[in-house]
């Protein structure tokens, strides 16, 4: 117990000064346009099914955005609430809004990609933002990648944004994924053209247009679930610059309301990873349980038997030692993860529930490796997808 104790702790703190030291390194989004060189036509092209509740919000940051040249496309995927109808009377107010009801996809294609893909042959644009309906923005941010992209001579980046979590299961939940995922696909590996792997973020991607047709657009990737990362492997494999860019200040994103909503959304964007490699993603969630839950559960029987130990004879020195080192393990991930917290604008006092969010999402990759076996597929927005 007090060897696996000191491989958790080596192991640990050395996670947590990588990730500190890659979070202080990664791309942020910096100023705005200040010369006078002639600004590029961008189009922002949003595709939308079933999102009344978030589509005028959207809009709204959209329509107050300081920077001079731009469209607005939604594109309406088939919805059946009030989505279409709500875009419209933008549309029918300002100039600059277009709103698109898309055609049923052919067979092969997924929804989300035959929506942009409809959306791109109607844009006009150098450059093509793919933004989410459920996300709000600051009123520069169309400015501020524009300036990045072109200053860093970028071909696609992909921003990440402050999440906005109101009950206990998203403070819980959400941020642990967060952690995965920042752990697993650290900036300087993601942004090294020469490393494979990839993340992105799909609530806003900022393309060239020669780039984004050069790799084929949506079409190579248009029965992968997971579309975001994959244009940005297609990207990469292409030899053309891909960064990811944190945008705390500038973008933010209430992705899923429950528990339930949480399941269903990440069940979706998981079940392509698992397809392609259940046993190596198993060995690393293994991995992640040993260094990031288990001395959460180990300092139950080692507290015991020190405090039956204190109150009935001599606490042997290794035994001291072994609840001294549990607890300093702990200490350590909670203070971390407060820190993390504040850093990406998140609750700190939900550090202390980090092992029930692991568990549930543990919980949900088990369930979605056997739907994998199965072959029973994920549903998402009343569409299945195998």
């Amino acid at each position: 117990m007090l060897i696996l104790l000191y491989v958790i702790f080596v192991i640990l703190v050395a996670s947590i000064i990588h990730m500190w030291i890659d979070h202080f390194k990664a791309p942020r989004l910096g100023a705005v346009y200040t010369d006078d060189r002639e600004l590029p036509l961008l189009s922002v092209l949003v595709p939308a099914r079933n999102e009344e509740s978030n589509i005028a919000r959207c809009i709204e940051s959209l329509i107050k955005q300081d920077y001079p040249n731009y469209e607005i496309i939604i594109i309406d995927d088939n919805s059946t609430d009030k989505t279409f109808a709500i875009a419209e009377e933008y549309a029918n107010k300002l100039p600059n809004i277009k709103v698109l009801k898309c055609p049923e996809k052919p067979p092969g294609w997924l929804g989300k990609s035959f929506a942009l893909h409809y959306g791109v042959s109607k844009a006009q644009g150098k450059y093509f933002a793919f933004i989410d309906a459920d996300v709000t923005l600051s009123t520069q941010i169309l400015s501020k990648t524009m300036w990045f992209i072109i200053e860093r001579k970028a071909s696609m980046i992909s921003l990440l944004p402050t999440l906005v979590n109101e009950t206990f299961w998203e403070n819980t939940v959400q941020p642990v994924m967060g952690f995965m995922i920042v752990l697993t696909h650290p900036h300087r590996l993601v942004n090294n053209p020469h490393s494979s792997r990839v993340v992105a973020n799909g609530q806003y991607i900022l393309f060239e247009r020669e780039a984004y047709f050069k790799i084929g657009g949506h079409e190579t990737i248009k029965s992968e679930l997971v579309e975001d990362v994959e244009l940005a492997r297609t990207v990469k494999k292409h030899g053309l610059p891909y960064r990811i860019v944190l945008a705390l200040d500038d973008m933010k994103t209430h992705m899923y309301h429950s528990l339930g909503e949480i399941w269903r959304g990440w069940g979706k964007s998981i079940y392509p990873y698992i397809k392609a490699g259940p046993v190596k993603l198993w060995l690393g969630l293994l991995f992640l349980f040993v260094i990031c839950c288990l001395p959460f559960i180990t300092i139950f029987p080692v507290t015991y038997h020190f405090i039956k130990d204190f109150n009935t004879t001599t606490v042997s020195p290794y035994l001291f030692h072994t609840f001294l080192l549990n607890l300093t393990i702990i200490v350590i991930f909670i203070v971390n993860k407060a820190f993390v917290r504040n850093a990406m604008h998140q609750k700190v006092i939900y550090a202390v529930f980090f092992p029930i969010g692991f568990i549930i999402l543990f919980s949900l990759f088990f369930k979605r490796t056997i739907d994998y076996i199965r072959k029973t597929g994920v549903v998402w927005k009343e569409r299945i997808y195998q």
